[in-house]
């Protein structure tokens, strides 16, 4: 298994020791771009674009190959794992892994399964420092744009936490003193009207999760049918399309959402 550290100061190991020297620095280079693609084939012309634009088509086939023979000569591979056949470079990336394919795996699936520690490491390091071929600024861009939308997911998962610890100290409350100075609603997303246009008044609080918004509306001196009814006639749903649950049932599921 050949490991590839990218952010930071690239790094690859074989099988778990990592190769101090390589034959050739441009062989190393389109290691790394076969690797940064997402194909597990690149075409010559691709290849021949990036590194060897202006030269003839005999000269670049004659080199690639040269160069593709040093990456395997390094890394001790099978010419089945990296070869040309025809128009293209084929590598197979099952004996391939990356730290920058894991984040971008990772980034597909769902971002908020990236733990927060691999957020800092990767979103502070530069993609293979020390390496400015202009060509990696493209790849340097798409690990900027998911580290932005990580950033963005992380405050709204902040104002989420703050609304969500809110409401869950006031229900702590209410408990405690028996007093229903909050009534809790919860309304499915796909019949709520959008946050923006959610008529609540200021002392109100809304926890707005992917399948639900789930609001505490302040009783004040109104009876609480009075504010329930209020409350759904400023919003222009049916009290059947809501959810009124139980304040021990509500703490738990802001618990959970806390906790996850």
């Amino acid at each position: 298994m050949v490991y590839v550290k990218m952010f930071g100061d690239w790094e690859i190991f074989v099988d778990g020791k990592k190769i101090e020297k390589f034959t050739s620095k441009k062989a190393l280079k389109i290691l790394f771009y076969l690797l940064l693609t997402d194909a597990s084939r690149v075409s010559i012309k691709e290849l021949a674009d990036v590194f060897w634009d202006g030269f003839d088509e005999k000269y670049i086939r004659k080199n690639l190959n040269v160069q593709l023979y040093y990456v395997r000569k390094d890394l001790g591979i099978d010419e089945k794992h990296l070869r040309s056949e025809r128009e293209y470079v084929y590598i197979d990336k099952k004996i391939f892994q990356s730290d920058y394919q894991g984040f971008i795996n990772s980034s597909k699936d769902d971002l908020n399964k990236i733990s927060t520690d691999k957020i800092k490491e990767i979103c502070n390091s530069e993609l293979l420092k020390g390496l400015d071929d202009k060509w990696i600024y493209n790849f340097r861009k798409i690990t900027s744009k998911i580290c932005e939308k990580i950033q963005k997911l992380s405050e709204t998962r902040r104002g989420l936490n703050q609304n969500a610890l809110r409401a869950k100290f006031l229900l702590e409350q209410q408990l405690l003193t028996r007093e229903r100075y909050f009534l809790p609603l919860v309304i499915k997303t796909s019949d709520c009207v959008s946050l923006k246009k959610l008529k609540v008044r200021k002392g109100d609080i809304i926890v707005e999760t992917q399948h639900e918004k789930i609001i505490l509306l302040e009783r004040g001196t109104k009876s609480e049918k009075e504010v329930i009814e209020g409350f759904v006639n400023r919003i222009d749903l049916k009290m059947d399309e809501i959810e009124i649950p139980e304040d021990t049932c509500l703490l738990k599921k802001l618990e959970d959402l806390i906790n996850n």
